[in-house]
């Protein structure tokens, strides 16, 4: 799990969600290898001295926990309304801002470059026009890729 610290409030008195970011790894099928099973992404928020809520605000949709931290421990317990985990079932997370940055966490925050067409539908198929946005998206990649990166490292290295 991840946690991505929410950003600053835009106003005063206001209290940001931050982003959570469950993935669950196993054996998906009785003859295949070890893969992700499950992933999440939630809202969540502090709802009190050491606890925790994730859900989306406004909608029954989507994997719903509430939790406790405890130090470097973070326990949270299935709020009906998710299919994959039964109500009420525990798991318990160790934060480890430490430790290196695995394989299957390196492109969470990188959804891969934009795509953009002309709105002109004449210009569409003008490879004059293609060949413009294909340089502008190549041109922003580095910076692209970097802010990923970033984001990332900021969640990961994050205080307990």
């Amino acid at each position: 799990m991840l946690l991505e610290p929410p950003g600053p409030p835009r106003q005063i008195g206001e209290a940001r969600d931050g982003h959570s970011i469950l993935k669950l790894f196993g054996d998906p099928s009785p003859d295949g290898p070890d893969g992700l099973v499950v992933a999440s992404m939630e809202p969540y928020r502090f709802v009190g001295a050491e606890r925790i809520a994730i859900s989306r605000r406004a909608s029954e949709l989507g994997a719903r926990f509430r939790g406790v931290m405890d130090g470097e421990l973070l326990r949270l317990w299935a709020e009906p309304g998710w299919a994959f985990l039964s109500p009420d079932t525990c798991l318990t997370l160790q934060a480890a801002p430490s430790d290196p940055i695995t394989d299957v966490w390196v492109n969470t925050f990188n959804f891969g470059p934009p795509t953009f067409q002309p709105v002109e539908p004449w210009r569409r198929d003008d490879p004059a026009v293609t060949a413009d946005i294909r340089r502008a998206i190549a041109a922003a990649e580095p910076a692209r890729l970097r802010a990923a990166r970033n984001r990332l490292e900021n969640a990961w290295r994050a205080p307990a």
